[in-house]
C-alpha cells in the first residue's frame, strides 16, 4: 500500500494492490474515502505535484501516470519507458515539472510529467558494477541487480541531490543533478547493513535506518569536499538516543526485516510462450513421423499369397450375397405388381 499527504495538508490519498486510489479528506476523518482513479495493476508509489493540480502514480505494469486533481478521469499524459515494475517517484525542488523514476529495471529516469518527455535514463546496476562487485541479496537470475527502493531529494546551497538506496543492497548512491537537468552520480555510500529508509531533513543531513539492531541509524552530512560523510557526532546526544530507543524497541519486528525476502520478489512478471512450444513439439512430431518412413534397410511388407486369396474369397462371397438380394428384390417387386390382376380373377 502506498500513501501520500497533498501539498494544502488536506487530504492523504491512497493506493492500494488492487490498483484503486482512494482519498480521505482530513479536515473529516470519519468521512468515507472516494474512488478517485484505478489503474489495472498494483499501485506502487504515488504523489501530488507541487501545486496540486496533479496526482501521479504508478504500477506493477511499468506505467506511470498523471492525472488532474481532483478530476483524475482526466488524464494529462503517461511517462512511458520503463520495461519493469516503478517501484518509487519523487519530484525535484524548484522544478515543478520534473519526476525522477526508479524501477525493477535497475534504471532511474528522469520525466517532464506533463509532457510525458523522458530527459534522461541512469543505469543503476550498472554505476554499482562499476564502481564494486557487490551483489543485492534479493538478486533473481535474469533480473536487475539493483532495485531502486527510494528516492529522495534535497537542494543544499544552490544544487539538488539525489540519494537513492537499493533493495537488499548496503549502498547508497549520491548524485547531483545540474541546472540543465543532467544527472550524475558523484558518490557511493557503503552502510553496515540495508537500508530500511532514508530522508533528507531542512539542513540537508541525511538520515539513514539501517536494519540493524546494534546501529539502526546513520546521520550523513556535507563535507568540505563536497562529498557525504557521517557525522553522527553534530547530532544532539538526547535526539539519538531517543530515535536509537524508537527504533530498537520493537526488535522482532527488526529481525523479520533482515530475514524476509525482498518485497518486490513477487512483482516480477513471468511470460509463458505457448506458441513457440507448440511449433517445437509440432516440428518433433512431423520430424520423427519423417524417419518412420525412410527407415535405412527396413523390409518392406508385402502381403502373403493366403491373405491375398482370403481376401479374394471374402469378396466373392459378398458378391454373391448382393446377387441373391437382387433376385429376392425382383421376386417382391413381381408379386407386388400381380396382386391386382389376382383380385380381379377372383371376383
Amino acid at each position: 500500500m502506498s500513501m501520500t499527504f497533498s501539498s494544502n495538508g488536506e487530504t492523504v490519498v491512497v493506493g492500494d494492490k488492487s490498483g484503486d486510489v482512494l482519498a480521505y479528506s482530513l479536515n473529516n476523518p470519519e468521512e468515507k474515502g472516494s474512488l478517485l482513479l484505478g489503474h489495472l495493476s498494483m499501485i506502487l508509489d504515488l504523489t501530488f505535484s507541487p501545486d496540486n493540480n496533479f496526482v501521479i502514480t504508478c504500477d506493477r505494469d511499468e506505467k506511470i501516470r498523471v492525472s488532474h486533481y481532483p478530476n483524475a478521469y482526466n488524464i494529462e499524459s503517461f511517462c512511458l519507458g520503463h520495461t519493469e515494475f516503478v517501484s518509487c517517484l519523487c519530484l525535484l525542488p524548484d522544478h515543478d515539472q520534473v519526476l525522477v523514476s526508479g524501477s525493477g529495471d535497475g534504471t532511474l529516469r528522469l520525466w517532464n510529467y506533463q509532457s510525458g518527455d523522458q530527459h534522461q535514463v541512469i543505469d543503476c546496476s550498472e554505476a554499482i558494477g562499476r564502481l564494486n562487485d557487490k551483489q543485492s541479496t534479493h538478486t533473481e537470475p535474469g533480473k536487475a541487480t539493483a532495485i531502486v527502493h527510494f528516492i529522495r531529494a534535497t537542494k543544499i546551497g544552490g544544487a539538488i541531490y539525489l540519494a537513492v538506496a537499493l533493495d537488499g543492497l548496503c549502498t547508497i548512491l549520491i548524485l547531483t543533478i545540474s541546472a540543465s537537468l543532467r544527472c550524475e552520480c558523484k558518490q557511493i555510500i557503503e552502510t553496515v547493513a540495508p537500508i530500511t529508509d532514508l530522508q533528507f531533513d531542512s539542513t540537508g543531513k541525511l538520515w539513514v535506518v539501517l536494519m540493524d539492531r546494534i546501529r539502526p541509524l546513520c546521520v550523513y552530512g556535507l563535507d568540505d569536499g563536497g562529498k557525504f560523510a557521517c557525522c553522527e557526532s553534530s547530532c544532539t546526544a538526547v535526539d539519538k538516543e531517543i530515535l536509537a530507543s524508537h527504533l530498537v524497541q520493537d526488535l522482532k519486528f527488526l529481525t523479520d526485516l533482515m530475514t524476509t525476502k525482498s518485497r518486490y520478489s513477487l512483482l516480477w512478471k513471468v511470460k509463458v510462450d505457448n506458441v513457440s512450444d507448440y511449433i517445437r513439439r509440432k516440428q518433433d512430431r512431423l520430424n520423427t513421423g519423417k524417419q518412420n518412413q525412410h527407415i535405412p534397410g527396413a523390409t518392406p511388407i508385402v502381403p502373403s499369397n493366403e491373405s491375398v486369396s482370403d481376401c479374394t474369397t471374402d469378396a466373392g462371397k459378398a458378391h454373391t450375397d448382393c446377387e441373391s438380394m437382387n433376385v429376392a428384390l425382383e421376386k417382391c417387386n413381381a408379386s407386388i405388381e400381380c396382386e391386382p390382376e389376382m383380385k380381379r380373377l377372383k371376383t
